[in-house]
């Protein structure tokens, strides 16, 4: 992932709990990344949404709320996806770069 360590291996980031949109830029999902060790994210960086009736979208990190964590550290992502393209439910991942993610 950008700006720091990689992880080794993909993981499982968190859980969608809950999701909003933001008008004109995409969806933010709820809790958001709770980064392990020296792991870092960024904007770009290529996510693996498994959505709860099995399918799939590899998407990237279109935007971070650094200034508002969560209780746990969380940090909100924003994904340029409908909030109804990514139920609650959805498993978010992190993945190996790739060529041609949704921006």
């Amino acid at each position: 992932m950008s700006g720091g360590v990689s992880p080794p291996m993909a993981r499982k980031l968190f859980l969608v709990e809950e999701t909003f949109t933001v008008q004109r830029r995409g969806t933010i999902l709820l809790p958001g990344l709770a980064p392990e060790d020296q792991e870092r994210s960024g904007i770009g960086d290529p996510l693996r949404l498994l959505r709860p009736d099995g399918s799939e979208l590899r998407v990237a990190i279109a935007g971070m709320d650094w200034f508002h964590p969560g209780p746990g550290g969380e940090i909100a992502i924003l994904v340029a996806l409908s909030k109804f393209e990514v139920p609650a439910g959805t498993e978010v991942w992190s993945v190996e770069a790739e060529p041609d993610l949704v921006p």
